[in-house]
């Protein structure tokens, strides 16, 4: 499945936006957590969403209004770094767009793909991509690499070096040849 609501395996640099949808207390149910008995953690938005885990470091819940003078595309320009042009197409919508929102950046589906599902309570405002530069690799300022070999190859041993490998070497000898005498006297 393809589409804004299948989310790839490993998807980076997307965000979903949601109007939430119903009463202040249906809002509040849908995605509010608590805890049973057992200890176990239910989050009804995560039923709504169709899925069975969310990072909740990578989900958003607010009120548009809390954002003042900045307003929702505002936010998404700036805060999340949506470019203008991808939200031109929808910016009416956006702008029009009052009470609670959704935010699922790609990190809150743990890079592993996921069918959200159509909801009465989620209404699906659009697919965006944060706008990342390009990383551009320019040269050194001051030239001080220039020269500097392009291989780690290794530097010839030196003779103090290698005199210091055959005296352990020979350590190394003497200490089994006394060893195999003691042994064998014994």
């Amino acid at each position: 499945m393809t589409g804004p609501l299948h989310v790839r395996a490993e998807e980076f640099g997307t965000v979903r936006l949601f109007g939430l949808r119903g009463t202040e207390a249906e809002i509040a149910r849908m995605t509010a957590r608590h805890q049973d008995a057992e200890g176990q953690v239910h989050w009804p938005l995560l039923a709504e969403l169709g899925v069975d885990h969310l990072d909740e470091t990578h989900v958003e819940i607010f009120d548009v209004a809390q954002l003042g003078d900045i307003g929702l595309t505002g936010y998404m320009e700036e805060g999340l770094g949506i470019p203008p042009a991808q939200i031109a197409p929808q910016r009416a919508l956006l702008e029009n767009e009052g009470g609670q929102v959704l935010i699922l950046l790609a990190g809150a589906f743990g890079g592993k793909p996921a069918d959200l599902k159509h909801s009465d309570k989620l209404s699906f405002l659009g697919l965006f991509t944060e706008d990342r530069p390009p990383v551009i690799f320019d040269p050194l300022p001051t030239g001080g690499a220039k020269g500097a070999p392009l291989t780690g190859g290794r530097k010839p041993v030196s003779d103090a070096a290698m005199s210091g490998r055959i005296a352990m070497v020979a350590l190394l000898v003497l200490f089994v040849l006394t060893g195999l005498v003691i042994w064998m006297s014994g």
